[in-house]
């Protein structure tokens, strides 16, 4: 099985993390002043990546926004060296462009493949795009999205109730 991982609200608490940097604990003069950012990722989140692995799935990491600070983010946790490929996606792409174009780059026709995401849009861009591939919502309840109501999609809180679908 295929993977595609949001990054944001999935595996990394964002919330947390912009609290830190209200608080300039993070950045500085636009730069990092931490080499961990491990601490921001959610608690099953490194478990969760580690057995999916040792299940043999492919897990690729799919995030939107600004390439320096997602970049950033992402290499100063240690996701990167849990996933086989990482897909950084600015506007004005979508992540359902994106998957697509990397399915069709490395030919992925018949495996099974699911998107995780906590953005409804996302979840329905990549439910538009890529007709091969299931999508189900995180819905994190410290995520400041987590009200929003999307009844026609498969909703999990955590890697534990993902785990118990895929």
């Amino acid at each position: 099985m295929i993977l595609f991982l949001d990054f944001d609200r999935t595996l990394f608490n964002n919330e947390r993390f912009y609290n830190a940097l209200e608080f300039g604990l993070i950045f500085s003069e636009k730069a990092v002043v931490v080499d961990n950012l491990g601490e921001y990722l959610y608690e099953d989140t490194i478990d969760f990546l580690k057995k999916r692995k040792s299940l043999g799935d492919k897990l690729v990491l799919v995030t939107r926004g600004n390439l320096i600070v997602q970049k950033t983010k992402a290499e100063k946790t240690s996701v990167l060296g849990l996933v086989d490929h990482d897909i950084y996606v600015e506007k004005p792409k979508s992540k359902g462009e994106a998957i697509s174009e990397y399915i069709q780059e490395s030919e992925l026709d018949s495996e099974k493949m699911v998107f995780v995401d906590d953005t409804i849009a996302e979840l329905e861009d990549v439910m538009n795009t890529c007709n091969n591939v299931s999508v189900i919502r995180m819905r994190r309840r410290s995520a400041r999205n987590a009200g929003q109501e999307a009844l026609h999609l498969t909703e999990v809180a955590n890697f534990e109730e993902l785990d118990r679908i895929l």
